[in-house]
């Protein structure tokens, strides 16, 4: 997902659709949806290899 010399996702990526969707507050505010444990692994996972991993330390934590 990430080139890892510049830190930007790759060309043609599904990143920028995933993060904004998973960043999104309306989101954030479903019911359920920051206990969801699929939706929070996946969140990490998309995370994990970017230059601002802590992006999902809250994820993480809810997920633990």
């Amino acid at each position: 997902m990430w080139d890892p010399r510049t830190g930007e996702p790759r060309a043609r990526c599904w990143y920028a659709g995933g993060r904004a969707r998973c960043s999104n507050p309306r989101f954030r505010d479903l019911p359920g949806a920051m206990n969801h444990p699929g939706l929070l692994h996946l969140h990490v996972h998309l995370m994990e290899m970017s230059p601002h991993p802590e992006a999902a330390l809250v994820t993480s934590d809810r997920l633990a």
